[in-house]
């Protein structure tokens, strides 16, 4: 299987206005805003017990993510777009496509980059 782990900040790259409207609002999103999203995601996710490969994501709600400093209006749009449930499952789901012999650690790491690829593939990125 073929995992590309990008680093959160390639999300800053180039941001399009149609990725934007694709929330269902208008071009208010910026690429910081959505770049502190994916970090602030990717830190949710963890392990559910050291050494083992099973991964514990709980999606957080609209609430907590404005509390945490993240634009209100984003976070709204983000969390009721179609395939937020899709992407919470492919996060949770991570251990069962990772290889046989990879580590819980790099299970993690695949896990997190699901939600950059979800996220990288719902807003073009200009290279």
């Amino acid at each position: 299987m073929g995992w590309m782990i990008q680093h959160p900040a390639s999300v800053e790259q180039g941001l399009c206005e149609s990725a934007m409207v694709a929330l269902g609002g208008e071009a208010l999103t910026t690429p910081n805003q959505l770049r502190d999203i994916v970090l602030y995601l990717q830190n949710r996710v963890t392990l559910v017990a050291e050494g083992e490969k099973t991964i514990a994501f709980n999606p957080p709600t609209v609430e907590e993510m404005t509390h945490a400093g993240l634009e209100e209006a984003t976070v709204a749009r983000l969390t009721s777009v179609a395939w937020w449930q899709e992407m919470v499952d492919d996060i949770i789901e991570t251990p069962d496509f990772a290889e046989p012999d990879a580590t819980p650690a790099v299970v993690l790491d695949y896990a997190k980059d699901v939600i950059q690829e979800y996220i990288g593939k719902r807003f073009p990125l200009d290279s």
